[in-house]
């Protein structure tokens, strides 16, 4: 059993939705309004595709990368995305792999499978010039991609504990996401997906994102 491409994506969002700086962004940017939030999943969807799908060091994963950077860099530049941020990004993409494999794959990942994700992803931020500077083994290095896979994960939850709050644009992109999430479901279903999606999210995340009015008096 695998996870839908978008529903994978709308999971991803999520995670950084719920972080203050992002959710400004994307409400600033119109990234996740009611009439780009579709496309945006798709063009994430097919960037994403080409970093992780590809050879590396093809041409295809090198423009992938490139495509990634060239969309940041403004932003970083003007200070509207953090190194923290793009860190939390990374450490989201890590998390959301083992998290989705864990819970609805039919084994767990392997010790050589967990390796060669925190290999690939510390490739990936380097790629991408993400500091490591909050990770505890930046300085003396890596034991081997385990390490790094279990380290960003251990930085990103207590990131998003740390950072994520109500504000006027995490409630914003939070209804955004829900009417993502549940665009295919009947109007009768509505309700009760909208229920069941907020019940499955990070309690703090609930709280950034609005959600708590909606699970009231739900059953999950």
């Amino acid at each position: 059993m695998s996870q839908h491409p978008v529903q994978h994506l709308i999971n991803f969002f999520y995670q950084t939705g719920s972080i203050p700086t992002m959710a400004k962004l994307f409400v600033a940017t119109r990234q996740l309004n009611d009439k780009n939030a579709s496309k945006r999943a798709a063009d994430t969807e097919i960037i994403l595709n080409e970093v992780h799908d590809r050879e590396p060091g093809s041409d295809s994963h090198l423009l992938g990368i490139s495509r990634m950077n060239y969309l940041h860099a403004r932003f970083r530049k003007a200070g509207k995305i953090l190194d923290d941020d793009m860190l939390h990004t990374l450490g989201s993409a890590v998390l959301d792999i083992f998290q989705t494999i864990s819970s609805i794959e039919w084994r767990d990942l392997t010790d050589v499978e967990k390796c060669a994700i925190g290999v690939f992803h510390k490739a990936l931020g380097d790629a991408m010039e993400i500091p490591f500077t909050n990770l505890p083994s930046q300085k003396e290095g890596w034991r081997d991609g385990i390490h790094f896979a279990e380290e960003i994960m251990g930085w990103t939850l207590q990131y998003e504990r740390r950072v994520a709050e109500p504000t006027d644009a995490t409630r914003e992109i939070g209804r955004q996401l829900m009417s993502l999430a549940t665009f295919h479901l009947p109007s009768a279903l509505k309700q009760f997906g909208e229920q069941m999606i907020a019940s499955r999210v990070e309690g703090y995340m609930q709280e950034s994102m609005g959600y708590v009015s909606t699970i009231i008096g739900s059953d999950f």
